[in-house]
């Protein structure tokens, strides 16, 4: 049973992926929804705060950074890379051979192509500290004290090309084709970024 607090889970084909706070990876076969079963673990290096699969990859953003999980074995996940970084890192998520990681005052872009060697190609260093960060084609879309939106067809060297700030800030991002919906303290914000550099709130 998992015993920690589990602050997020992803979900890839029939099993869940949950890591709580105890630094625990926790593979969980949901194919039964009614009946769900333990199906491997793994311990992590720190408690968990985010969690991203992708191919036969989780990736964690734990207290200390990312660390890498080999999960092709279900029932025997095995930790194969780690990226230490300074601060806490909050959230993550994954483009092709990048992982975007919002840690702290920072966002941290990580090569990932080597998954036993994950390496940092880039940052971008905020006064305000970054709670979220989402990923769509050429372009990151990062929340800290607003919603700024990077021009990351170059990894190692994104550009901030648009930026706006709904009333009561931002602290989460979804991405649905030309918009993004932010959340902050005042509610639920749409942003229409079909012109990333020119972001506009329609509802």
């Amino acid at each position: 049973d998992i015993l920690g607090t589990v602050y997020n889970v992803a979900i890839s084909g029939s099993y869940a992926y949950a890591a709580d706070d105890g630094g625990i990876l926790w593979v969980i076969n949901v194919n039964t929804p009614n009946a769900p079963t333990v199906a491997g673990f793994v311990n992590l290096s720190w408690a968990a705060r985010d969690i991203v699969v992708s191919g036969s990859y989780a990736y964690v953003a734990d207290h200390d950074g990312l660390q890498v999980i080999d999960v092709s074995a279900s029932a025997a996940p095995v930790a194969v890379g780690r990226y230490t970084a300074p601060g806490i890192a909050q959230k993550i998520t994954v483009s092709g051979n990048y992982v975007y990681l919002a840690n702290s005052w920072n966002l941290l872009v990580i090569d990932v192509s080597a998954p036993d060697a994950p390496v940092e190609v880039s940052s971008i260093k905020r006064r305000d500290s970054i709670v979220d960060v989402a990923v769509a084609g050429d372009y990151a879309y990062v929340a800290d004290r607003g919603l700024r939106i990077f021009d990351i067809s170059r990894p190692e060297s994104p550009i901030e090309v648009g930026f706006i700030n709904p009333s009561g800030g931002a602290f989460g991002i979804a991405l649905s084709g030309n918009y993004a919906y932010v959340v902050g303290y005042q509610g639920l914000h749409i942003i229409d970024i079909s012109i990333p550099n020119v972001p506009t709130e329609v509802g």
